[in-house]
């Protein structure tokens, strides 16, 4: 449990991080399209944080899949996301090649989660269900917010 609940810690401060920074700076230092990258990297961070928070609460009898999945959508988010960052603020076009790879690998959680779903569906027990529902509450927020450029407005405004 410790180790993707870091790992949804990590993937949520960064995504937060580049997104107030796409949101508040980054226009003036990098350009528009560039801002895009971060905006694009920093949503995809923030949703799999908070996948790899879900898995972090789910069922000790789900650990393999917790494995599997938690070990693409973290290697996914941080390849994906760091290479937009970094194409982004370096301009080095040789990244362009690794963001499919995250993508890939996110991808690929998600059809693992699918998989386990599928074949072991009736037989997972309610905190798994009870982990779905806070991912469902966490997910509704974020439709709401759109986008960590719309989280950061709104934890600025509440302050």
């Amino acid at each position: 449990m410790g180790k993707w609940l870091a790992a949804a810690g990590f993937n949520g401060f960064c995504g937060v991080t580049f997104g107030a920074w796409a949101a508040h700076a980054a226009v003036n230092q990098i350009g528009a399209a560039a801002t895009e990258w971060v905006k694009t990297g920093a949503q995809y961070q923030l949703w799999h944080a908070a996948a790899l928070l879900a898995l972090a609460v789910a069922p000790p009898s789900c650990w393999r899949m917790r494995s599997w999945v938690g070990s693409c959508f973290c290697l996914g988010a941080l390849l994906f996301s760091g290479s937009l960052y970094l194409l982004a603020i370096l301009g080095w076009h040789g990244l362009v090649f690794v963001t499919p790879v995250g993508g890939m690998l996110m991808l690929l959680g998600w059809l693992i989660l699918f998989g386990y779903g599928v074949r072991n569906g009736e037989g997972v027990d309610d905190r798994l269900a009870e982990t779905l529902l806070i991912v469902e509450h966490i997910v509704g927020n974020a439709q709401r917010l759109r986008d960590a450029a719309g989280i950061v407005d709104v934890l600025s405004g509440a302050a």
